[in-house]
């Protein structure tokens, strides 16, 4: 019984530190199952089971130690904003006089916006889907009906987190979009209130 306990334990904890090292943490249901796990490898680890468990608890206390450290660092770079506002600063920037040549839009995991090229900081709207405010501000640069923005809807609905990476054209100075792949957490953010993008 021992064995298959320590085995059972000591693979939920794998796939738990696997998952986290690829940026899709436990949520929901999996945070207990996780937390009864570790409790059980460290009682096997302490008595007379494997003292690889121990260390295998230890390094998914790390892990998750420095995924909570990272988290109140970016939260601490992140400010409300509301999304009127913000929809035309990130305009107003990309027609202004010396635009940036590449602006990168994305939506974490927990709803903040990432707007690199117009603001060093990231934004948590005061109201309405963050998901809908990115696509509403490339069709507001590309056009109305973008082709990315249905290729980011798919990304989104399938599971996948994906930047919009928006660069000006060499020849004619438009703005033109292309999907970049999330390095971290690839777990799209999923807005219950939203009739388009939610869960």
């Amino acid at each position: 019984m021992g064995t298959v306990l320590d085995a059972l334990v000591g693979a939920v904890l794998a796939v738990t530190l696997v998952a986290m090292l690829v940026g899709r943490p436990p949520v929901g249901l999996r945070v207990p199952i996780v937390a009864v796990a570790a409790v059980a490898a460290a009682w096997r680890g302490l008595g007379d089971g494997p003292v690889w468990l121990l260390w295998l608890v230890g390094v998914v206390i790390l892990v998750c130690a420095a995924n909570l450290a990272m988290g109140i660092a970016v939260g601490r770079r992140i400010r409300p904003a509301d999304p009127q506002v913000l929809r035309a600063e990130v305009l107003a920037a990309a027609a202004g006089d010396a635009p940036p040549e590449q602006i990168l839009l994305g939506v974490a995991p927990g709803g903040a916006l990432l707007l690199t090229g117009v603001r060093d900081e990231g934004a948590m709207l005061t109201h309405g889907c963050p998901i809908c405010f990115l696509e509403d501000v490339v069709e507001g640069l590309v056009g109305p009906d973008a082709p990315v923005v249905a290729a980011y809807r798919r990304h989104v609905l399938g599971g996948t987190n994906r930047l919009v990476d928006l660069h000006r054209g060499v020849i004619d100075g438009r703005w033109h979009a292309d999907l970049r792949p999330v390095r971290g957490a690839q777990r799209p953010f999923r807005p219950p209130f939203c009739p388009v993008h939610a869960a």
